[in-house]
């Protein structure tokens, strides 16, 4: 049972990878539109920790917490709000797809309708993001201590 559960897993994650990989291909035609939004959400990132930096520079802690586990603590929520962004956001698409009557493309495939639904599109706007946040998480947690 495991060892069905793993292959299905595996086959899916086979397939995403390919829906993925097919998006980044139609996505990096226009190299131009995506460094924009890269950049973008780079600038973004910086002004909110430079605000945070900010902050800190006039008080010693908030609540009893310090600068980089306040860090810490916006890398990881930044983290879990961008994964969620780029991979299942277009979960917020469903009454789009069938309210203009795109859901049979799904519905007529082999595959689960959800995941077809959650594979179609990628928003990789928040990739930057996502890596900011993941360094951030590892420079926080090295700096508050946490192996």
């Amino acid at each position: 049972m495991i060892k069905q559960k793993l292959n299905s897993i595996r086959k899916y994650l086979r397939i995403y990878w390919l829906y993925f990989k097919q998006y980044w291909k139609t996505r990096l035609v226009y190299k131009m539109d995506f460094t924009v939004g890269f950049v973008a959400q780079l600038v973004n990132l910086g002004a909110s920790l430079a605000f945070l930096t900010l902050l800190f520079t006039q008080v010693e802690n908030i609540n009893g917490r310090t600068f980089n586990e306040m860090l810490f603590l916006a890398g990881i929520g930044g983290f879990i709000m961008n994964f969620h962004h780029i991979f299942l956001f277009n979960m917020f698409h469903l009454e789009d797809y069938i309210v203009e009557g795109k859901m049979d493309r799904f519905l007529v495939r082999t595959l689960r309708p959800l995941f077809q639904v959650y594979a179609d599109d990628v928003s990789d706007n928040n990739i930057s993001k996502l890596i900011a946040n993941s360094a951030l998480i590892v420079y926080s947690a090295n700096q508050i201590g946490m192996n």
